[in-house]
């Protein structure tokens, strides 16, 4: 049967919403059968409808005709399907409302039309699922990298607490003939020294080699040395697995004899622990107090007080982090070269008769921070 728009075809589905008797005309006029859709699932339909609309755009013409259209059951099935599928009539109405200003010559192939959205449906489906694994895996790592995290910050606490307790740390009053220069003496004399009992430290690790404190940081720890620069970034002072890892000396160092540059590393953490108290040096407060520029070291053999000398940030590099020199002109130039790198000027003459201490630490990804002084107090 053909219906005009204007005849009163309305009232012959009147059990319709008039939202839903509105696009009636809409969906007969545009061809889309209710055989071809009404397997499709909702967001089957939303592609179908995107795809459908753009091929009947580009095979017809626009047109100020309405012609006459053939209402029937099937587009009030299709009413239905939309219906039970929850789908928003509106949203479909705005889309196809250019349909009546369309004269229709011939309809898209709607087998080819489904495909086309099946397939890609399918691939969308298939990237989505791939996105959500990706995403649960990183979600899966990050759970189980935060879960290794916590339980080694535990661990690290515990260990800290642990030699706190158990280790008697003390200071001294500084030898004033431990001092290499009067100056240093006049400046620095105040200054106690560490005193540390290495007896129990060397019976919970015999690779224990001294105890270093930069002053007005968090920097205060017993230091170890392995035959590598790897074992002590992933173990702690009790040799156990930990992802803190401790703070140690460089392998090549001797610390009895001291060579020109000795050596000391540990991961910068961001709660403060290990180096991660070094990025206080940086701070305004740090360097506008001058008795925070000492670093106390004491071994078996020595209690020394270091004076900081440069501070700065760098990529990572061997340069900084060598620990021998052919002689003293080319000693000379790594020193004039590390002191030229400070981020601050500490007025401190260093010479190549001088012996240097450095820091080295992460302070981001891809980025060091480092720290030399020179030995000023040695007893």
């Amino acid at each position: 049967m053909v219906i005009d728009v204007t005849e009163n075809w309305r009232k012959r589905y009147s059990f319709l919403t008039k939202q839903e008797q509105d696009i009636l005309y809409m969906l007969s006029k545009s061809g889309i059968e209710y055989t071809d859709i009404k397997h499709m699932s909702k967001d089957r339909f939303a592609l179908f409808i995107n795809e459908y609309i753009k091929e009947l755009k580009k095979i017809n013409k626009s047109s100020n005709y309405n012609n006459e259209v053939e209402v029937s059951d099937h587009d009030v099935d299709t009413v239905f399907y939309m219906r039970k599928n929850k789908i928003n009539i509106n949203k479909v109405m705005n889309k196809l409302n250019f349909v009546k200003n369309l004269n229709i010559s011939c309809y898209p192939n709607m087998k080819q039309t489904y495909s086309r959205i099946n397939s890609r449906f399918i691939k969308n489906k298939i990237i989505n699922t791939l996105v959500m694994v990706v995403a649960f895996a990183f979600f899966l790592s990050g759970s189980l990298s935060l879960n290794i995290w916590n339980k080694d910050n535990k661990k690290t606490k515990k260990l800290e607490a642990s030699i706190i307790k158990n280790i008697k740390v003390g200071e001294i009053k500084t030898n004033k003939d431990s001092f290499l220069s009067e100056e240093d003496y006049d400046l620095y004399k105040d200054i106690r020294s560490l005193n540390v009992d290495f007896n129990k430290l060397n019976e919970m690790n015999a690779d224990t080699k001294g105890w270093v404190y930069l002053t007005g940081t968090t920097v205060n720890y017993p230091f170890v040395q392995s035959n590598d620069n790897e074992y002590y970034l992933n173990h702690d002072f009790n040799k156990k697995v930990n992802q803190k890892g401790w703070v140690f000396l460089d392998f090549r160092n001797d610390i009895n004899g001291f060579d020109k540059n000795t050596i000391l590393y540990a991961h910068g953490l961001i709660n403060e622990k290990m180096f991660g108290g070094m990025r206080n040096v940086f701070k305004k407060e740090w360097l506008n107090n001058q008795n925070n520029h000492i670093i106390k070291l004491s071994t078996n053999n020595h209690k020394q007080l270091w004076r900081v000398f440069s501070i700065y940030k760098i990529k990572p590099e061997e340069y900084y982090i060598t620990t021998y020199f052919n002689n003293n002109n080319e000693y000379g130039k790594f020193v004039k070269t590390i002191k030229e790198r400070s981020e601050y000027d500490f007025n401190v003459g260093v010479s190549t008769d001088d012996r240097i201490l450095t820091l080295s630490s992460c302070y981001s990804k891809g980025t060091r921070m480092v720290v030399h002084a020179k030995l000023i107090s040695n007893e």
